[in-house]
């Protein structure tokens, strides 16, 4: 009987001393994702008030003032269309500004990285998607997913944690994130309006779970589980668009990003040259 209690007491020991290495482990990954720094411009800022005056912007002004200022010739055009250069100067303004950013626990062992005030987007447009890859489990930068399910409310779609259901909630769910990246699908208007309106009516509520696409199916009719970046890959999928740049059948943040079938809006805490690599 005492051998066999020594056993038992020698297993429980080595299971305890392996659980407390694994997470050694996982929370020395923590310490290594809080030391990112967020994308800073390390060139010089320029006065874009005569380009923008122009009454036609070649290809090297909208370059240039995407580097400026983390905005794309759409939404440039957008904000020009409506005579709001001073939207352009803000965010000109926001894209130098140092991030200071705030490491917060968001479940067991994944995290995220907030900034202490919001962020200002250019106009966004129902179906567009929404990325950042301030959150990270352990050491790996997961990211987050979402899509703007009424533009005029500023309502988007997502599915948040383990444990939750996809929810509607609040664009300002993503102007603290520590980088943002605005991205819009390569359709037309009223096909990305018409996955927005499929989306918002037929894909809130659903169960969370990290492993859909891993141990149950990527793509079902019915859709039974997702996670962030699923969820924004369903709602195109379902309109034939796979936006899911490696095709695995694990989507992430990450994937989407990298889509060629989606254009770039703006982006925040990215560098410009080097998205998310």
């Amino acid at each position: 009987m005492k051998k066999v209690l020594h056993a038992a007491s020698f297993v429980i020991a080595i299971a305890l001393l392996i659980c407390s290495i694994i997470l050694l482990i996982l929370r020395a990954g923590v310490l290594i994702a809080d030391n990112r720094e967020y994308f800073h411009p390390d060139y010089e800022k320029v006065d874009l008030s005569d380009i923008l005056d122009k009454t036609e912007l070649t290809d090297e002004d909208y370059e240039l003032i995407y580097r400026q200022t983390g905005l794309a010739k759409i939404a440039v055009c957008d904000l020009l269309e409506k005579g709001d250069k001073d939207s352009i100067a803000e965010m000109q303004e926001q894209f130098f500004s140092d991030i200071d950013y705030q490491c917060s626990n968001w479940s067991m062992f994944s995290y995220i990285e907030c900034l202490e005030s919001h962020i200002k987007l250019a106009d966004l447009q129902d179906g567009d998607i929404l990325i950042s890859s301030s959150t990270h489990i352990s050491s790996w930068r997961c990211g987050h997913a979402a899509i703007v399910v009424d533009a005029k409310k500023g309502l988007i779609l997502n599915a948040v944690r383990a444990g939750s259901l996809s929810e509607i909630s609040g664009i300002s769910d993503f102007t603290d994130r520590a980088s943002v990246m605005v991205l819009r699908p390569k359709l037309d208007k009223e096909t990305r309006e018409s996955v927005a309106e499929y989306a918002r009516n037929n894909l809130v509520g659903i169960p969370y779970s990290s492993t859909v696409g891993i141990l149950s199916p990527k793509y079902e009719e019915t859709i039974k589980t997702t996670q962030c970046s699923h969820l924004v890959w369903y709602a195109y999928k379902k309109f034939g668009i796979d936006i899911d740049s490696d095709g695995s059948g694990l989507v992430t943040p990450k994937d989407i990003a990298h889509s060629e079938y989606l254009d770039i809006v703006q982006i925040y805490g990215f560098d410009p040259d080097n998205l998310w690599k």
